[in-house]
C-alpha cells in the first residue's frame, strides 16, 4: 500500500503529476549543456585530457626512481665485484657508484625530456628536438 505522507499525495516520490510534461529532451538537452559549459570553464585540463594526467605523473615519478636507483645500484654492484676480484681497496666501488650516479642522471634527464616533448615512454624522441647526443 502506497504511502500518502509524500508532498503531492499520490505516494511517489519525485515531480508528482508533472512527470513528462516539463522534462522534455530538448530541456535536458539544454541543461546538460550549461552544465557541460559551467564545468568547463572550472576545469579546463581535466575536461581536455579526460583525467588520466595524474595517472601519468604517478608512472612518470616511479620511472625517476628506478632509473636512479637501477643506475647507482649496477654501479655500486660492479665495482664492488672488481675490488672482491682484484681484493682491492674500494676504489672501483667509489668510481663506479660515481659512474651509476652519472648513469642514473642522464637517463632521468632523457625520461624529462621526452615527457615534456610529450611522447610515450620508450618512444624516440620527434626529429628536430634536442637530445644529449646533438649537443
Amino acid at each position: 500500500m502506497a504511502n500518502k505522507n509524500r508532498p503531492d499525495g499520490t505516494g511517489e516520490t519525485g515531480r508528482g503529476n508533472q512527470h513528462d510534461a516539463e522534462i522534455r529532451d530538448d530541456d535536458l538537452e539544454r541543461r546538460r549543456r550549461e552544465l557541460e559549459a559551467s564545468l568547463a570553464t572550472r576545469l579546463p585540463n581535466r575536461l581536455e585530457d579526460g583525467g588520466s594526467d595524474s595517472a601519468g605523473n604517478v608512472a612518470l615519478v616511479f620511472r625517476f626512481a628506478s632509473e636512479f636507483v637501477a643506475g647507482v645500484l649496477v654501479g655500486g654492484l660492479i665495482g664492488w665485484g672488481l675490488d672482491w676480484l682484484l681484493g682491492s681497496s674500494p676504489i672501483f666501488l667509489i668510481v663506479f657508484l660515481l659512474g651509476g650516479f652519472g648513469a642514473a642522471l642522464t637517463n632521468m634527464v632523457r625520461v624529462a625530456k621526452a615527457a615534456q616533448a610529450k611522447v610515450p615512454l620508450g618512444k624516440d624522441l620527434p626529429a628536430g628536438s634536442v637530445d644529449d647526443e646533438d649537443s
